[in-house]
């Protein structure tokens, strides 16, 4: 748990967690106020308000997540895979938006609490995929690392990646593989 908290206060900027947390606040009170809709409503006007609510909510998870990964900072130059990082997105809003429509299906049953699980799997897949986009340049001498990296935080990881090849290469920080 010190190890995450040292690598958010230490190895990110300060202005983009601050403008990370605004957007998370600001996004996650609309994403509310828009479900509070979706409760109160029936047929298409309830579909309606649900796409935009599980699509703000969903977005705002997103965007919260890749502004603080924004202002990660590494000694290695560092990008973004942009089919993984499209994909990160996509699977935001739509495990948000099947979280909100089955919270929404009563209103008062277990059920609520299924979408917020389905809500909070979705962020896990949309920042396990983030994270598998997210590309580090290494330079190697051609030899493998000393030791076996650790993986569970790897965008906080200063650890050299598992694979590299002789010279420079693009890897995964997730995995450690060479991109193509």
């Amino acid at each position: 748990m010190l190890r995450v908290l040292s690598c958010i206060t230490v190895e990110h900027s300060l202005p983009h967690l601050i403008f990370a947390t605004v957007i998370c606040v600001l996004g996650s009170m609309l994403s509310m106020r828009l479900f509070t809709r979706v409760r109160r409503s029936q047929g298409l006007q309830k579909t309606n308000w649900l796409f935009l609510s599980g699509f703000v909510g969903g977005s705002t998870i997103w965007t919260t997540h890749f502004i603080a990964m924004l202002g990660y900072q590494t000694p290695v130059a560092n990008g973004y895979e942009p089919t993984l990082t499209l994909l990160s997105l996509f699977a935001a809003v739509a495990t948000t938006m099947i979280g909100f429509a089955i919270a929404s299906i009563a209103q008062k049953s277990a059920l609520i609490e299924a979408g917020g699980v389905i809500v909070g799997l979705g962020i896990a897949v949309m920042h396990y995929v983030g994270i598998a986009g997210y590309e580090i340049e290494v330079v190697s001498n051609g030899r493998p690392p000393m030791s076996s990296p650790r993986w569970s935080w790897p965008a906080c990881s200063a650890q050299s990646p598992p694979i590299a090849s002789a010279g420079r290469s693009r890897v995964s920080a997730a995995t450690g593989l060479p991109f193509r």
